[in-house]
């Protein structure tokens, strides 16, 4: 049946400065029909990542920590997530 988008608890990841590191952002998100995925913001260098596919790539380029937000949206509503990378 139908169901509006929802986010299962994204943890905190690790990555290495200057090492490609990926998040399948889709694994965590449900619904019916299938939420669309966006990246809503990020506290890190746009240069340094990109969204596309349900998939955060990011290359770090200094230490520290940094926040993403992400929405799934479907005909039934909307659900946001954040995640953080130290």
């Amino acid at each position: 049946s139908d169901s509006a988008p929802s986010f299962a608890a994204i943890a905190g990841q690790s990555a290495t400065v200057g090492a490609l590191f990926t998040l399948n952002v889709s694994s965590y998100a449900s619904g019916s029909p299938t939420p669309a995925l966006t990246l809503v913001s990020s506290t890190a260098n746009g240069a340094e990542y990109s969204f596309a596919g349900g998939t955060l790539s990011f290359t770090p380029g200094a230490a520290g920590g940094f926040a993403v937000v992400f929405r799934a949206s479907n005909t039934l509503g909307v659900a946001g997530a954040g995640g953080h990378r130290a």
